[in-house]
């Protein structure tokens, strides 16, 4: 099997542009992929269950099944009902909103309150001792200003698919400071793979295998190492960032985009190491591309290397992330939004069945509404039997793969990492570590770095020796972790056991509020969650929020969502119908909700009719 053809042809040189990188930042118009995305979603999803939906801009393939006679099952299949509502007939019951239970104190949980506090009650549930969700840090004991780290969320790229946190940021200027750039990359960090150390800017100007070459003592064919994993991910990804139909492209007979060459499965493992992690590829394709053209990853012109490359503009919260809950809550607390701060939510009831729940922990309050803006696998803990989920809701709750993620910060007696001219950027290997974080902020002064990064089944294995500070796996862990430093970094031996003051290890997988760090969809598990779970349950009283039910995974459009579900004539009278009829002079970006208005409320009425077939109320 041959590698690709990486030759230019004369078309090719005139569209290397768009291949290379997402979009011009000067002109962002991204979050347009978002609303396609979520639209055809659930077209597509309206298209199989009504035969009177509109067609779907992009039909899904369908599965027929072949004559009974030749199936070796029973034949009592049930029979399509002979007669089904059209869209239009679609009614679902509206509910005064009288008190308002928001579960989860996360980002998404919040915002849901606030917008909804401002006309009702509300009271927020978190089961820590205080809210923040995924948005975590950890300030060292004894520590100066700059010593912590972000052990959840940490950046936040000013695109327009960012446009409504950003707007958040504004809102909380009162308590938090704006946000500041972040050096997303150093030419002085350093790639380390299969024992070899190369500083990146020598990496950026000449391609490196680090030995994957089979004539190099590794495994990968040496005509597909020598293309470079930047390369070889540019074939498969280029041209879904550029927008461009597959599997090619002609133009006047001249091919502008190369057919698709199976990868061999070394080559698929070394792109896995370089680029992502171990196990990364089983996610769903299209996830990897969204992330991509969210984030703005760029490839570098394979045929001008010299050509800049626009970076995105990455951002970070002074003092860490987790202060924009802490001003969110301040700033509810001062609209008295926040009524309640109450433990773990064990169960919760539709009043008109009865529950056989009897935990000794239940308090029992009464609602109009309830959202659960909690991460999906912890759902599945709560008691919602009386909810009234239907089968596909409760089977995408089931079927979700959560997503693991490790870090580890270490606290050194000084900024080692400055004396090698490091500020920001990460440094990356093959080794347990995987990734190595360093600060842009404080000037200098921080004296922690997050040492090790993981995802995926790094993260997993990685997690496996974090069972407490001072245990014997930690202190192994932490032997193992310095010695990856060292080796990454060049540095004598010993000098970070002197350096070396503190640790703080997290790993999100068993962490029981959120049981996990981030959805991590295979395919089609987004499809199944996101066409089940931006419907509501109990009635149209139970309501699904949270980064997992959103297309940009994004916790504000979540909670915008249920918002304008919850109080569509307060909050979805501006919001456009498609994301093709924007008003002259207006941004898809300026709405805050990347799905049109009647697909928003389409949705409740195919849960009222759903849940009456199922349980007949």
């Amino acid at each position: 099997m041959s590698p690709i053809n990486t030759k230019p042809t004369s078309h090719w040189a005139v569209h290397c542009r768009l291949i290379h990188r997402g979009y011009d930042v000067a002109d962002d118009d991204s979050v347009r992929a978002f609303w396609t995305y979520g639209e055809d979603i659930l077209t597509n999803y309206h298209a199989r269950l009504f035969s009177s939906a509109p067609k779907p801009r992009v039909p899904r393939p369908t599965f027929e099944l072949p004559p009974l006679d030749q199936l070796a099952i029973a034949t009592d299949i049930p029979k399509p009902t002979p007669s089904e509502p059209t869209l239009a007939d679609l009614p679902y019951d509206t509910h005064p909103i009288q008190r308002v239970a928001v579960i989860g104190g996360g980002v998404s949980g919040l915002v849901v309150a606030r917008k909804l506090g401002v006309k009702h009650k509300v009271d927020v549930f978190e089961a820590a001792d205080h809210v923040r969700g995924r948005l975590f840090i950890y300030d060292f004991k004894d520590g100066k200003e700059w010593d912590y780290f972000d052990v959840g969320a940490m950046w936040f790229p000013n695109t327009s698919v960012m446009k409504p946190t950003y707007d958040l940021f504004k809102e909380l200027e009162p308590y938090i400071k704006e946000p500041i750039k972040y050096e997303m990359s150093n030419d002085n960090t350093f790639l380390y793979y299969n024992g070899i150390r190369v500083d990146r800017k020598t990496a950026g100007q000449t391609p490196q295998t680090f030995g994957a070459g089979d004539k190099e003592g590794g495994n990968v064919p040496q005509d597909w190492a020598n293309i470079g994993y930047d390369g070889l991910m540019r074939n498969v990804f280029g041209s879904f960032m550029a927008f461009v139909s597959l599997p090619e492209i002609k133009k006047d007979g001249k091919l502008l985009y190369p057919a698709k060459v199976p990868y061999p499965s070394t080559v698929i493992n070394w792109l896995e190491t370089m680029w992502f992690s171990v196990g990364w590829f089983d996610r769903a394709f299209i996830e990897t591309v969204l992330e991509m053209y969210a984030f703005d990853v760029h490839f570098k012109n394979p045929y001008n290397p010299d050509e800049k490359v626009p970076g995105t503009d990455w951002r970070c919260i002074e003092h860490g992330s987790q202060r924009i809950t802490d001003a969110l809550k301040k700033l509810m607390e001062t609209d008295k939004t926040l009524k309640k701060m109450s433990p773990f939510i064990f169960h919760i009831k539709l009043r008109r069945r009865k529950s056989s729940d009897s935990s000794p922990f239940m308090a029992k309050e009464k609602y109009s509404h309830v959202v659960l803006a909690v991460s999906p696998q912890v759902m599945r803990y709560m008691d919602l039997s009386t909810c009234e989920l239907d089968y596909a809701q409760r089977s995408a709750l089931l079927m979700l793969h959560c997503g693991p993620s490790t870090k580890v910060g270490i606290k050194f007696k000084s900024n080692w990492w400055g004396a090698l001219n490091i500020t920001g950027g990460q440094s990356q290997t093959d080794r347990p570590v995987r990734t190595v974080v360093y600060p842009s902020y404080g000037k200098g002064e921080s004296t922690v770095i997050i040492a090790s990064y993981c995802w995926t089944q790094d993260a997993l294995t990685m997690g496996a020796s974090m069972q407490g500070q001072q245990s014997f796996d930690e202190e192994r862990l932490k032997a193992a972790i310095l010695q990856d430093l060292t080796d990454i970094h060049g540095l004598k031996s010993g000098f970070l056991e002197e350096q070396f003051e503190k640790m703080y290890a997290f790993d999100w997988t068993h962490n029981p509020t959120t049981m996990g760090a981030y959805a991590f969809f295979g395919p089609g598990q987004f499809t199944s969650l996101y066409e089940n779970l931006t419907r509501s349950a109990a009635n149209t009283r139970l309501f699904f929020a949270g980064e997992a039910v959103s297309t940009c995974h994004g916790a504000i459009d979540s909670a915008n969502r249920v918002v304008g579900q919850i109080d569509p004539r307060e909050h979805l009278s501006e919001q456009l119908s498609t994301e093709g009829g924007i008003p002259h002079g207006a941004n898809l970006e300026d709405y805050p909700i990347f799905l049109g208005r009647e697909l928003v409320l389409l949705q409740l009425g195919v849960s009222s009719y759903l849940q009456k077939q199922e349980f007949g109320k």
